[in-house]
């Protein structure tokens, strides 16, 4: 954890002090999407009802060209990320601590440990959201159903986004409150 910290810090300026993050009224809450498999297709409703429910914050939505550069410009200024699992979630590593992690799973593609562990070792709150009508598998999913559904997509629920980002956003609060 140490090392991973350590070359974190090469390419991310300090962060803010707990005292200005906890006076900051305005939070960065980005959605980044997928431009393929387990893409949201509703991601401009998703930005927008989330927008609608916290007007008092800066929501946009974001497609990464996934170069370390830009992870290194963009992931240091969000506060709240909502985002379908991919590759695109390496770049939370670039986080301050305290930001928020929303990542979505879609039907029978569940991998709920991969990046919940690169947010843990960040200091980073992180949460997983199954989009699916079936219940959450328990345990891991065998690789060939994975594999077998790697391209599903999701349309989650606008109710059950805006509540999933209103509770991170208090926990992030809390946890800025804690330093």
């Amino acid at each position: 954890r140490e090392h991973a910290v350590k070359w974190r810090d090469l390419f991310v300026p300090p962060e803010e002090e707990p005292t200005s993050r906890r006076a900051k009224k305005r939070l960065k809450i980005a959605v980044v999407n997928r431009p393929v498999a387990r893409k949201l297709l509703n991601a401009m409703d998703a930005r927008d009802n989330i927008a609608a429910a916290f007007p008092e914050h800066d929501v946009f939505e974001h497609h990464l060209n996934g170069t370390l550069q830009e992870m290194i410009d963009f992931f240091p200024m969000v506060d709240v990320l909502v985002s379908p699992h991919g590759s695109q979630l390496t770049g939370i590593m670039f986080m301050q601590r305290c930001s928020a992690v929303l990542e979505m799973f879609p039907h029978l593609y569940y991998t709920p440990t991969y990046f919940s562990s690169l947010a843990r070792m960040f200091q980073l709150l992180h949460a997983n959201w199954y989009v699916s009508h079936a219940a959450v598998p328990t345990g891991f999913l065998d690789l060939k159903t994975r594999l077998a559904n790697t391209n599903n997509n999701m349309c989650p629920s606008m109710e059950k986004l805006v509540s999933a980002v209103d509770e991170l956003i208090q926990k992030r609060q809390d946890c800025i409150d804690s330093i």
